[in-house]
């Protein structure tokens, strides 16, 4: 936070305050040019340049937002007040991509995706892109938690990401879809992790199998098989 103002006459103190919601509390003074703070919260995170007219804050705490208030006294006791609005934001976690399969047409399948972050957090915004190899990838309207992707055979391997952010930080976690008609199977693979299982869907009852799963290590994706109980 920074007073660009300049002027004509010499400064005799500088306050900075911060006012919240309950109170208002002085953090630190310069005067004399000697500076004195004031509350225990900013202890040694705070650094102060320019005659005390910049405030840096180190290693924000979500209790640091807030409005901040610079007042400026000059020799003649005129006096300038300058205001800063800071909102401190936690890191969004990498979410978790939740995946449920239902047989549509004959040469269609509907996946649903969830992307799942712990509710403990803060609420987080939603955002899907979606794309096919050497594709540009889209932006779907979707601001929602979940989307429904339809799959066709050979329609290419399409890869689903969610993103999850707020105004100062975005993770993503992306999942690989892939219909192949010809062997009448549906495959996911997934960019991370070495266990797998096979998932036989069966009307609402999906049972898990153990199976031999394709690792690629180039790219250190999973490749994982789900058939029609029929294929099994």
């Amino acid at each position: 936070m920074s007073i660009q103002q300049k002027w004509s006459l010499p400064m005799s103190s500088v306050v900075w305050h911060l006012k919240t919601n309950r109170k208002k509390i002085k953090i630190v003074e310069y005067e004399n040019n000697t500076l004195t703070f004031h509350h225990p919260q900013f202890k040694n995170r705070l650094q102060l340049s320019n005659n005390a007219t910049q405030l840096h804050i180190r290693k924000l705490r979500m209790e640091d937002s807030g409005n901040y208030m610079c007042t400026v006294t000059l020799k003649n006791h005129e006096m300038h007040e300058t205001s800063f609005k800071l909102v401190v934001y936690d890191p969004v976690p990498v979410p978790t991509l939740i995946t449920e399969l239902s047989k549509g047409t004959s040469d269609r399948y509907f996946v649903t995706l969830r992307c799942s972050v712990p509710t403990n957090l803060p609420p987080v915004l939603y955002m899907w892109k979606y794309g096919y190899k050497d594709s540009d990838y889209q932006l779907s309207s979707n601001t929602e938690d979940t989307i429904q992707v339809s799959l066709q055979p050979e329609s290419g391997d399409m890869e689903v990401i969610c993103i999850v952010h707020n105004p100062a930080d975005q993770k993503n976690s992306s999942v690989y879809l892939h219909h192949d008609g010809l062997f009448n199977e549906h495959s996911i693979s997934f960019k991370t992790g070495k266990t797998y299982h096979r998932e036989v869907v069966q009307g609402l009852l999906t049972l898990k199998e153990k199976h031999c799963a394709k690792y690629l290590p180039l790219t250190g994706n999973i490749i994982m098989w789900v058939k029609n109980p029929t294929s099994v």
